[in-house]
């Protein structure tokens, strides 16, 4: 089993319309949304009533998007977590890979779009959970555990 960690950030349009779907499609996966501050537009209300999906809230307003995303993965159900956030979505073909993934392989998806316009870095990646609780970031993780990176999946975008 997979959990996808992302961050909310107030984000309801790009939540309502392509996170919801990935959900209901998606009902062996745990999305796991981690929430630091959703005063402005609740996230509970626009949570799909779905076993496969939970909210981690973080209490820190002034916490930084690395350790709020790590604070996700340590709260994951399962071993396999992709870290991403709530602009970059799975394709249909990184949901199916994800499932294959081994406790050393690392994802580390390109953007769809081979051509994008001001579209940052990719940020998204996979971690074994247990190994991320002794490296929690991107690049102590390699560094720890020098994993295989698979880099021929991809990310939607979304503005």
């Amino acid at each position: 089993m997979v959990t996808i960690v992302t961050t909310y950030r107030n984000n309801k349009k790009i939540f309502k319309h392509y996170w919801c779907p990935l959900i209901h499609k998606h009902g062996e996966v745990e999305f796991l949304i981690v929430d630091h501050d959703s005063r402005l537009e609740p996230l509970r209300s626009l949570l799909p009533n779905k076993p496969n999906v939970r909210i981690a809230e973080v209490k820190d307003i002034e916490i930084s998007d690395e350790s709020l995303k790590a604070k996700g993965v340590l709260n994951a159900r399962d071993e396999t977590v992709l870290v991403t956030n709530i602009n970059s979505i799975p394709t249909y073909q990184t949901m199916i890979f994800l499932n294959s993934l081994k406790a050393n392989d690392m994802l580390c998806p390109s953007w769809q779009d081979k051509f994008p316009k001001n579209q940052p870095t990719n940020s998204s990646y996979s971690v074994n959970k247990q190994k991320f609780k002794n490296a929690q970031n991107k690049q102590a993780y390699i560094q720890m555990y020098d994993p295989k990176i698979l880099d021929h999946t991809t990310m939607y975008w979304i503005k």
